[in-house]
């Protein structure tokens, strides 16, 4: 059964990865070639996110992961104008949620469900 938080968390994920375009550093790449990164990563983003939806749990992997990456990005606070530092406080504390809730049992049996379902 699809954990109750699944659908509001996904949609939240999926609200922040537009943030990406706040991130890009013009100063670091071309313009455009630092346009065309951040709209290859976050397309990646938004697959990883519907795999993430239905339940895989390499999806589910990554998303720890990228859990762990928000809550080193508060290491960026000094550096960023006060829009990304508000921005990389609601990811950092989403990330330390989804630390938590994606390691419960119930949601780790839901991903690993997934997985036995299509007999992998």
């Amino acid at each position: 059964m699809r954990p109750t938080e699944l659908r509001a968390i996904t949609i939240a994920m999926a609200i922040l990865n537009l943030t990406g375009f706040l991130m890009k550093d013009a100063a670091i790449l071309d313009p455009t070639v630092s346009l065309v990164f951040v709209i290859v990563v976050m397309a990646a983003s938004y697959v990883v996110l519907w795999y993430f939806w239905i339940g895989r749990n390499w999806a589910r992997w990554l998303v720890l992961l990228t859990s762990v990456l928000a809550l080193l990005n508060l290491l960026e606070m000094p550096d960023v104008n006060a829009t990304l530092q508000a921005v990389l406080l609601v990811e950092a504390a989403l990330g330390a949620y989804l630390l938590y809730w994606l390691n419960t049992s119930a949601v780790r049996a839901f991903f690993r469900r997934s997985r036995a379902a299509d007999g992998a």
